[in-house]
């Protein structure tokens, strides 16, 4: 199961972005009864976001030096803002209360994927060479791995009686089969959710 956490790196927020955090955090957090702070990582937030605010607001009507200024400006901020949210997640420890009350943004979570579904796609073909079968299948970007399934017409209803292959990538060459002999042929993805959908069984004699 996913823990809830705040975001610890704001390295592409814009200025005007990253300046609102810095204020709207140090805001939240000063007197925030859900976090006890020790070694100065409040007060560095405070002074880090304060400065960055005065130098962005000269940098409209400044030159290269209010620009370097603030550039030096944003990088201890963002130092502040990393060394809090990495103080807050350990101490709120997933409480997702706790971590909307820091004013920090929330990393999100990633959506479980589920059962992956039927494959489309699914090719065989001849090979090159004598034996050889070539399959192919659409690609799902959910799934880790694409299994691909053969056997001997008439097919074993139970798939754990079919030969089995896994590939990362969606085609997969299978060789060593008896040349006139008709095989069956079906694939499906793999994900993190264990259960199977297979595509449509494929008929074709080996070459």
């Amino acid at each position: 199961m996913a823990t809830n956490k705040v975001i610890i790196n704001y390295n592409r927020e814009s200025d005007k972005s990253l300046d609102n955090l810095g204020r709207t955090a140090a805001s939240s957090l000063d007197g925030n009864e859900h976090f006890i702070w020790t070694n100065g990582e409040l007060q560095t937030l405070h002074g880090s976001s304060g400065k960055f605010s005065e130098d962005l607001g000269k940098v409209a009507n400044g030159g290269s030096v209010e620009v370097a200024s603030k550039n030096a400006s944003r990088i201890l901020l963002l130092e502040a803002l990393n060394s809090v949210a990495v103080e807050v997640n350990r101490q709120a420890d997933g409480d997702l209360v706790k971590l909307q009350s820091s004013g920090l943004r929330l990393a999100k979570s990633p959506s479980p994927t589920g059962v992956l579904p039927k494959p489309s796609g699914f090719k065989v073909v001849s090979g090159a060479n004598s034996g050889e079968l070539l399959c192919s299948v659409d690609a799902n970007s959910s799934a880790s791995v694409y299994l691909f399934f053969w056997t001997t017409v008439p097919a074993p209803g139970n798939m754990s009686d079919w030969h089995q292959v896994a590939s990362t990538v969606r085609r997969k060459t299978i060789s060593g089969l008896v040349p006139g002999t008709q095989y069956a042929l079906r694939v499906a993805y793999q994900g993190a959710e264990p259960t199977l959908i297979y595509s449509d069984i494929i008929t074709i004699y080996a070459q």
